[in-house]
């Protein structure tokens, strides 16, 4: 084996700059404020459902990236229990709003706790694949959204 020709062709990687994923913390807690805020239960709704798509993909990422992450296994199976009672809940009822409230509290309280555990180097990189590009194209696609709807509402 020639073992030039395996450094000649250097692995292709996908710049991961921490500082994003930690805005996405503080988008998720904006975005839990305006759900607390705002009173037309189909923003709430659509607040609640753009969250929970960016907290999958940012879910996702770090759980690559960061090995410390697998040990909120418990916490975030928490996390999604609490969004899939508020997604199956009619956005129109009190039920919806409270329990949108308690998600609040819980993920909070996840983000807290991954911060005290997670040590976040200024960038990671990601092996370049089509589904590793389509998800960091994904993560700023509802990123984006997600600014556009806070400062709208």
């Amino acid at each position: 084996m020639n073992l030039l020709a395996v450094h000649e062709d250097p692995i292709e990687v996908l710049g991961v700059h921490m500082r994003d994923l930690q805005a996405d913390h503080s988008l998720f807690r904006r975005l839990l404020n305006r759900f607390e805020q705002i009173e037309l239960p189909m923003v709430r709704r659509d607040i609640m459902q753009l969250m929970m798509d960016l907290f999958d993909l940012h879910s996702a990422i770090e759980g690559m990236i960061f090995p410390a992450a697998r040990q909120l296994i418990k916490e975030r199976e928490a996390v999604y229990d609490l969004m899939e009672q508020v997604e199956g809940t009619d956005s129109r009822s009190q039920l919806h709003f409270a329990r949108g409230l308690e998600l609040k509290r819980v993920f909070e309280a996840y983000i807290d706790r991954e911060d005290s555990l997670v040590r976040r180097p200024k960038s990671v990189h990601l092996k370049k694949t089509p589904g590793n590009r389509s998800l960091l194209e994904e993560r700023a696609l509802l990123v984006n959204h997600a600014e556009k709807l806070l400062s709208l509402h």
